[in-house]
Formats: structure tokens, sequence, C-alpha cells
């Protein structure tokens, strides 16, 4: 399985290829900036629902 930060730059280059994302050559800077603050909030997101859908630990052990 595939870590968060793997999994945010997959979704964050299928957002870019549908159009999603913004990303413009000629202004590398700017999209970079852009895809970097997409690339963090999708980070957050995966790891939060990673959290939410973890085993609760068994209360015997």
């Amino acid at each position: 399985m595939m870590d968060s930060k793997s999994q945010a730059w997959a979704l964050a280059m299928a957002l870019i290829a549908s159009g999603k994302i913004p990303f413009d050559p000629a202004n590398m800077a700017g999209s970079i900036h852009i895809l970097a603050r997409y690339l963090q909030k999708l980070e957050d997101a995966l790891e939060g629902e990673n959290i939410t859908n973890e085993p609760a630990a068994s209360a015997t052990a």
C-alpha cells in the first residue's frame, strides 16, 4: 500500500491531468507553489482518513 505522500502525489498528478489543478509550464514557480499547497492538503486529508479507518485497539490486550 502506498503511503500518504505517494497517494497525494498520484492524486495531484491525476487532478493536473484532468485540469482540476491549474498547472502552467510558462509560470513554473507559480504552478509549483500551487501544487505544493494542494499536495499538503491532500496528504493531510489522506492521513486523517487513515487514522479514522484504523481498527480500534483491543480493550482486552
